[in-house]
């Protein structure tokens, strides 16, 4: 007899707001910029909570200079970055 699990989504979303996970995210978000060229990019921490019951802590990298912004278009080198870092 098949067994139902029924996902309790308030501790889930507890869970994903905690200081584990931005820890977590942020720490893999600045391995990732370590591999970008030095100038040009930044990480950003913050809580994102686009829909009801989805919250959750997020960082991302992204080019913020012209050169940096042309280099990552021409090359994709944000994503070969993430390729680089392996957990």
């Amino acid at each position: 007899m098949p067994t139902k699990i029924v996902l309790n989504h308030k501790a889930v979303g507890d869970y994903l707001m905690s200081d584990s996970v931005a820890a977590l995210t942020e720490e893999y978000a600045e391995r990732i910029r370590a591999k970008l060229p030095k100038q040009g990019y930044r990480v950003k921490n913050y809580a994102w909570t686009k829909r009801y019951r989805i919250r959750r802590r997020v960082s991302s990298v992204a080019a913020t200079h012209k050169r940096a912004i042309q280099q990552n278009q021409k090359n994709n080198t944000i994503l070969k970055a993430v390729g680089e870092v392996k957990e």
